[in-house]
């Protein structure tokens, strides 16, 4: 028999827990499987590194995107300011999920083959801001 706790306001980790939910997907046989993993990690005071893994099978379908989206929100409301991530150089549909959602996040060598990606969440409030009044940009 299955337990509902009911909370007033719900915790980050509960947060996490309802949505790493959503990323199951029910496959051939009734059988279930993760197909993606979206996390964060504290780097300091401010600042999270974000982390994605899809299956290769469902890449090309929105699914970090989404999974991006729904941790900013988590980490926002944890007072994280911004997300750095480190993508390989190559893995262009990585880097155009971070610049989609951030267009005006800094790319630096990370050393490698890796790229370092800094994105700030106040940078696409304003944006978003912006565009939402209808304002033009100059």
């Amino acid at each position: 028999m299955e337990q509902t706790i009911e909370e007033e306001k719900p915790s980050a980790k509960t947060k996490v827990k309802r949505f790493a939910k959503e990323c199951w997907r029910v496959l051939r046989g009734g059988h279930k499987k993760i197909v993606a993993i979206g996390s964060y990690a504290q780097e300091n005071d401010e600042s999270a590194e974000v982390a994605f893994v899809v299956s290769e099978e469902y890449q090309n379908m929105g699914i970090a995107s989404y999974l991006l989206e729904k941790l900013e929100k988590i980490a926002k409301e944890n007072n994280y300011k911004r997300f750095s991530a480190s993508v390989l150089r190559e893995n262009a549909a990585m880097l155009h999920v971070f610049k989609e959602r951030y267009p005006q996040a800094k790319i630096s060598q990370a050393g490698g083959s890796e790229v370092l990606i800094q994105m700030e969440f106040e940078n696409r409030s304003q944006k978003n801001q912006s565009k939402s009044k209808g304002e033009a940009k100059v």
